[in-house]
């Protein structure tokens, strides 16, 4: 079983139900300001002491209206202010009709040396209303799992 840090949730059981839209998760990541031994600000280097990764599991069954094909993607980004979704993308997934509970629909490494203060994540769902589903999202040092495997 994992060590999960909660300050490292970006998704905890978040419904994605909706009409088609972009929905920025519910915690963007503060990873602050640090600063070198001169005292000059610089921004955070997550990742470069060791690989870190996006995980995102479907937390409740993806369902659509009607019988449609739900589908929406994920799409971390990462930005100098807290609107993350104009910043610069480092990973996108789309999850679909493949989407039940417990299913992890990704595992991914965050690219090193390229996060800027804050990180988030964009839910944007596709061409058909999605009528129940929510997903956990977090970042952790390795492709690891909140439940225990036995």
């Amino acid at each position: 079983m994992a060590i999960l840090d909660k300050k490292l949730e970006l998704m905890d059981a978040a419904s994605i139900a909706g009409a088609p839209a972009a929905t920025v998760s519910s915690e963007v990541l503060d990873l602050g300001t640090g600063y070198n031994e001169w005292g000059v600000a610089n921004t955070p280097n997550i990742g470069e002491g060791g690989d870190l990764y996006l995980n995102i599991r479907v937390a409740t069954l993806i369902e659509a209206a009607g019988g449609s094909t739900p589908f929406a993607t994920c799409k971390l980004w990462t930005h100098t202010t807290a609107t993350v979704a104009s910043g610069t993308l480092l990973l996108t997934q789309v999850i679909g009709t493949a989407a039940a509970a417990g299913v992890d629909v990704l595992r991914a490494k965050i690219p090193a040396g390229t996060i800027s203060r804050y990180l988030g994540l964009v839910t944007t769902v596709g061409a058909v209303t999605i009528t129940a589903g929510a997903l956990d999202a977090w970042i952790g040092m390795d492709t690891e799992s909140p439940l225990p495997t036995r």
